[in-house]
């Protein structure tokens, strides 16, 4: 299924030199992902209640072009690789004005289960169990 996720830069999202700081580009992503998300039915909180988080545990980064205050991005998710516990996917970041790639992510999420106290699993399903 193809996604994208659009969004307009604001102001306070950029550094001193007037560009987006490095840092924000991870809270884009996790808009973009849970948009994705909710497109397909399944939001953070429904994965929540069954008792499922996705922590990020890899973020790769190359940087191709600045953008700026006012610009609009589209952000293109793709899963790239998935084993039921592990998922990589690689987002492009898109300049609409520009139509550049403004940076190409690949990003390692575990699809984790839910633990108590970080030692007693309370739920046992794969997400392919799930869907």
């Amino acid at each position: 299924m193809s996604f994208s996720y659009t969004r307009k830069i604001n102001y306070y999202e950029t550094d001193k030199m007037g560009v987006v700081h490095h840092s924000n580009y991870i809270r884009f992503l996790e808009e973009a992902r849970c948009r994705w998300l909710e497109e397909l039915n399944i939001s953070m909180e429904k994965l929540e209640e069954l008792g499922y988080t996705i922590p990020t545990l890899e973020v790769n980064c190359k940087y191709k072009y600045h953008i700026t205050s006012g610009d609009i991005i589209t952000i293109e998710p793709k899963i790239t690789e998935f084993n039921g516990v592990r998922m990589t996917v690689t987002y492009n970041v898109i300049d609409k004005k520009t139509e550049n790639i403004v940076i190409n992510i690949d990003n390692i999420i575990i699809l984790n289960i839910n633990t108590l106290c970080n030692f007693i699993i309370f739920k046992r399903k794969s997400m392919k169990e799930m869907f």
